[in-house]
């Protein structure tokens, strides 16, 4: 089952948002508020003390939805939002049946966002920046056994039309050992051209980095089935 895990987007409002009102209105006692900090101009790291007349140039909120899931808000005064978190609310709520997880993420995660910033009613546009996520592959398809000639094979196979038209830059597996380097030694990984990377080794666990839509992350691994039944084809 492909699962969606960490998510980033961008809510642009069509008002700009008066942060030390914001800062002020966060601070009294709302219960969804994990915490709240302003950060300086040009910086997402370094905070700023919140009275006085020090210059705000963002809210870092950290926001409780339906009192289970924190996602990481950042508040600008452009009236743009940028959100972060994980998807765990969705495999829950989609759980009998598909759904689209665009309106999953408008309904179930930036609607009560808003909300919680007095910014219910606002006009909006949401933009799904990335998408992460993590699928099995069937161990016939991928296993200690038959992995040496994956790699040996693949890279062959991915000059197949059907599949490169779809994916660029194969990364093979390094024989180096690099520690206290994150990561998995022994995966390959392959270049969506859509725009993501799918990341696998012996043991079939697939990780999906940077994609643009849960659909694009569908389809690539649809691919990457294909693709790896072409190649063991070849045994």
């Amino acid at each position: 089952m492909l699962k969606p895990t960490m998510f980033q987007c961008m809510v642009t409002t069509n008002t700009p948002i008066a942060l030390r009102p914001t800062l002020d209105d966060l601070c009294r006692n709302n219960t969804q508020i994990v915490h709240v900090r302003a950060r300086a101009p040009g910086s997402l790291g370094q905070s700023v003390r919140d009275g006085g007349d020090w210059k705000i140039g963002s809210l870092d909120v950290k926001v409780r939805v339906n009192d289970l899931y924190e996602y990481s808000v950042f508040v600008f005064e452009s009236g743009k939002i940028k959100i972060s978190g994980g998807s765990r609310d969705y495999l829950v709520v989609t759980a009998a049946a598909a759904g689209n997880y665009e309106t999953w993420l408008d309904s179930r995660v930036v609607v009560p966002i808003l909300t919680t910033l007095k910014l219910q009613g606002t006009r909006y546009e949401t933009r799904l920046c990335l998408l992460n996520g993590s699928f099995t592959l069937d161990s016939r398809l991928m296993n200690m056994s038959n992995y040496r000639f994956v790699c040996e094979r693949i890279g062959h196979d991915l000059k197949d039309p059907r599949f490169a038209s779809s994916f660029e830059s194969l990364v093979l597996p390094s024989r180096l050992i690099l520690p206290k380097k994150r990561g998995r030694i022994c995966s390959m990984s392959l270049k969506y051209k859509k725009k993501g990377t799918l990341r696998f080794d012996h043991g079939g666990k697939v990780q999906l980095f940077a994609f643009k839509s849960l659909d694009d992350m569908s389809t690539g691994t649809e691919l990457l089935v294909a693709l790896l039944e072409t190649v063991n084809s070849k045994v």
